[in-house]
């Protein structure tokens, strides 16, 4: 195996998981040129960065932790890519210091862009995806196992972007896969974590084959992420704010279709899908059509207005999916169709559910995740009001 499969399977002993696609060992190297385009270099390193909208881990707020305002502001010490893979399970947060000369940024949920500030060029091989770490107490407790995708080089000149994938977090915990090692509900302190190996030159990039490079760590700066197992009443109603970083735990929970598509993918069409990642067998009946919301730039902008009762129940092993339907959402009083971009807008859903064995939920829920233009096309009309600026 090449130095890439070695560290991806000593992280996979750490860290708890459900592999989403091929194991790391199958993965197969793929390189290609993932798109990147050029912008004036950010200034001032971490301090000025804004997470940009969107949910994901997906969500809709876009503050970074900001520093403490009743304090002289420090001139920023420029960090450069901390060396080796060294953000893992239990490492302290102390450690976990934000790259100045190569900075990483939320784009969506599902996208981060890294941006050279330095005035040289950096060219790298990455697995196309920054890791998101969660801490609590100063440790890390939650991190992710990167998954198989293709390879895909980092080409950034001075004041050049590059948008990469974003990959999900689960709990540290060592022991199998049992349902328990989904990611608590909670508020976390969270960053990406891009792990690259840095190359010579761009000649490196089309002979790269896992074996050489040197690996460095490119990290953002910290913000704050809520994994939640539930929607209070009226979270997701009309007109309601909500949080940036607004994530569903795991367990028995909705789930959308390719809900992180690969930078420069168009999105599928919402599909949603009840999905049990409980570690048991569950049964569970009700009206069998989910809500769903839709939320731009934080706030909610269109949901379902009412859906018919239809009746289902459904027995389902230990990661067994069964097809959830829903209606198209209506705008919301006050939002007119010409306001929405979908490249804007992420989705939550709920389904309210009867439970029979397995789980005590009555409701379970589901997002963030990206909508597709054709998903923006079908909404109907607003729930009441008049429509401003359709």
């Amino acid at each position: 195996m090449t130095r890439i499969d070695d560290e991806l399977h000593a992280l996979s002993e750490t860290v708890a998981h459900d592999t989403v696609g091929p194991a790391p060992e199958d993965v197969v190297l793929r390189v290609h040129r993932s798109r990147r385009r050029r912008r004036t270099a950010l200034a001032g390193g971490v301090g000025g960065l804004a997470l940009a909208v969107a949910l994901t881990a997906g969500a809709v707020e876009r503050s970074a932790i900001r520093p403490d305002a009743t304090g002289p502001a420090e001139a920023p010490v420029a960090s450069g890519p901390l060396a080796g893979d060294t953000v893992r399970c239990g490492t302290p947060e102390s450690e976990i210091v934000p790259t100045t000369t190569l900075t990483l940024s939320d784009v969506n949920p599902w996208e981060v862009e890294v941006t050279n500030t330095s005035p040289e060029p950096f060219f790298a091989a990455s697995n196309g995806t920054a890791r998101t770490v969660l801490v609590q107490d100063g440790r890390v407790v939650a991190m992710t196992l990167a998954e198989g995708q293709p390879l895909v080089p980092v080409d950034v000149g001075p004041g050049e972007s590059q948008v990469l994938g974003v990959a999900g977090a689960q709990v540290c915990t060592g022991g199998e896969d049992d349902g328990t090692s989904v990611v608590p509900a909670g508020t976390y302190t969270a960053y990406r974590v891009l792990q690259v190996d840095e190359l010579a030159g761009p000649d490196a990039l089309d002979t790269w084959d896992g074996t050489n490079g040197t690996p460095v760590s490119i990290v953002s700066a910290p913000f704050e992420l809520e994994v939640v197992d539930g929607f209070a009443a009226g979270t997701l109603g009309c007109g309601a704010s909500v949080h940036d970083h607004l994530v569903v735990a795991g367990g028995l929970q909705l789930v959308s279709a390719s809900p992180y598509p690969l930078p420069g993918e168009d999105s599928p069409d919402l599909s949603l899908s009840l999905v049990n990642g409980t570690g048991s067998a569950v049964t569970v009946g009700g009206g069998g059509w989910g809500d769903v919301s839709l939320v731009q730039d934080g706030v909610v902008v269109a949901r379902t207005g009412g859906s018919p009762d239809t009746g289902f129940e459904a027995t389902l092993a230990p990661h067994e999916t069964a097809p959830v339907s829903f209606a198209a959402p209506d705008l919301c009083p006050g939002v007119g169709a010409a306001q929405l971009d979908p490249s804007r807008i992420v989705a939550y859903g709920s389904l309210d559910i009867r439970p029979r064995t397995g789980t005590p939920l009555d409701a379970v829920v589901g997002g963030p995740w990206r909508v597709s233009d054709a998903d923006v096309a079908r909404i109907g009309t607003e729930i009441g009001g008049d429509v401003l600026g359709g």
